[in-house]
């Protein structure tokens, strides 16, 4: 199990580990207090759903860390500075963060919120609409190029009611890029983070991609 304790001030310490595994041996690195999640083509998730087809894919490809579970019905902030890697690429539909609410036993308990590249290499928030059941891109004027170019702040404030009613933030390096945008909580919904990559499986190859985090933290807000 990997565990690992970052913090982003005034957020406090949040900590991150191993949910099913990673594919490869270095699909998950630490270094110098930088965690790097890599996938290559190939690299099927081993979480119980990443064998079965998803949408038009065959398969997920999943390198990602979890935190433990947060509280529900109320509002949180999570801080996270990010840089992708310029000499990969990311295919479409690739989320590198999320907030989930999967809870044993709930079928309807999807990812409220998913920060996701789109096959233009655009970056979207994937937010669950009201009917709990299907998701829409709502996009956030910032490309995956511009990840790359040096480290990244993000922060992330959403609320975990359930219902329609929450509303999401995010800021980019101190500059807001989505406001008040409302989703869908899942009812039965138990809200925790994940970190990393996440991607469709094509069985005609997905190119090698790379992120790189270097802080983490969350807190109520």
């Amino acid at each position: 199990m990997i565990l690992l304790t970052w913090a982003v001030p005034p957020s406090q310490a949040m900590p991150l580990r191993s949910d099913c595994g990673a594919p490869r041996p270095d699909s998950i690195q630490q270094a110098n207090g930088v965690i790097t999640f890599t996938l290559v083509h190939g690299d099927m998730g081993r979480c119980p759903g990443d064998t079965r087809p998803r949408g038009r894919a065959p398969y997920s490809e999943r390198a990602e860390l979890r935190s433990d579970e947060v509280a529900r019905g109320i509002r949180h902030r999570a801080e996270f500075t990010l840089r992708f890697d310029a000499n990969a690429r990311s295919s479409a539909g690739t989320s590198f963060f999320q907030v989930h609410s999967w809870n044993r036993g709930c079928t309807e308990c999807k990812p409220p919120i998913m920060l996701r590249i789109g096959q233009d290499g655009t970056v979207s928030a994937f937010l669950l609409n009201a009917d709990g059941q299907a998701h829409r891109a709502v996009g956030l004027g910032v490309s995956r190029n511009h990840l790359a170019s040096g480290w990244r702040r993000f922060t992330v404030e959403f609320g975990t009611t359930p219902g329609a009613t929450n509303t999401l933030d995010i800021s980019l390096d101190g500059r807001r890029i989505l406001s008040s945008t409302q989703y869908h909580f899942p009812t039965r919904g138990i809200p925790y983070y994940k970190l990393g990559l996440y991607r469709p499986g094509d069985p005609a190859g997905t190119p090698r991609d790379r992120v790189s985090f270097r802080a983490f933290g969350a807190t109520q807000n």
